[in-house]
């Protein structure tokens, strides 16, 4: 059988779409399209965009009825929003599920084709003040601001949003601290062993450490006390959009309900 790819789109937890159209490539009768979505199941706000939209399969559901096409969807999992985006600009993955800070790289990162080019369609969750983006240290640590971090090192993921919390919390990337580019579970793994002093990152990985008593509250990204709106797009509102949307809508009131 002949596979096609759909052309990219994105989402995010916030859920994006490619400028260029999510019109699909034309297929022959009897061809399948291909649709590739990148997904976090280890981050709680992109739940709807990702674990709950695969496990229902709502999406393959709404898919199999729109032009006649057969549909082949493919789910890549992964920790932070980053890696997403690099495929989204090799036009690997269609679709995506990122947070907000991950997404205002993917819209910069994929103007630079009008293929991999993203537009926003869907917000998924959100938190106006930039909470759950934190910085934690280890329960006994003596740091009390995020000054006392200064020239030590911290694990953050590059390009994620607690990659972007350092920064809005005035902390220079480049000479405040000594950032180690690590994966989620890697940084919690850094901050107990003592390799590090301070973990970066986007739920759900600090609150967890919290939660354990391994970890202790220093920065909240909702201190800053400012909001932002996600960058939007000119975006067809072809067939393959709507069913996205409409599957969306479908996974976020199951969830809202309490169903299994």
């Amino acid at each position: 059988m002949k596979y096609r790819p759909a052309r990219p789109l994105s989402a995010a937890a916030i859920v994006a779409l490619a400028a260029s159209g999510c019109s699909l490539e034309s297929a022959a009768s009897g061809d399948t399209v291909r649709v590739v979505i990148g997904c976090r199941s280890n981050t709680s706000n992109t739940v709807t965009a990702g674990t709950l939209l695969k496990a229902k399969g709502f999406l393959e559901q709404r898919l199999a009825h729109i032009d006649g096409h057969q549909y082949r969807v493919e789910w890549q999992d992964y920790d932070t929003g980053a890696p997403i985006t690099a495929q989204m600009v090799a036009e690997k993955i269609h679709i995506g599920s990122m947070g907000d800070y991950p997404l205002l790289i993917n819209g910069s990162r994929t103007q630079t084709s009008e293929r991999s080019r993203t537009a926003l369609v869907s917000v998924t969750g959100y938190q106006p003040k930039g909470a759950l983006n934190t910085v934690v240290v280890a329960a006994n640590s003596p740091a009390r601001t995020i000054d006392d971090l200064a020239g030590q090192k911290v694990s953050s993921s590059i390009g994620a949003a607690g990659d972007g919390t350092l920064s809005r919390a005035g902390i220079d990337p480049e000479s405040g601290v000594e950032v180690l580019n690590q994966q989620p579970q890697i940084d919690a793994s850094a901050l107990e062993s003592g390799k590090v002093r301070a973990l970066s990152q986007f739920v759900a990985w600090p609150g967890l450490l919290v939660f354990q008593n391994k970890a202790r509250l220093l920065y909240d990204g909702a201190e800053l006390n400012r909001g932002a709106a996600p960058p939007g797009g000119r975006v067809d509102r072809g067939a393959l959009r709507a069913e996205i949307l409409a599957a969306l809508r479908h996974s976020d009131e199951l969830a809202g309900s309490g169903h299994r």
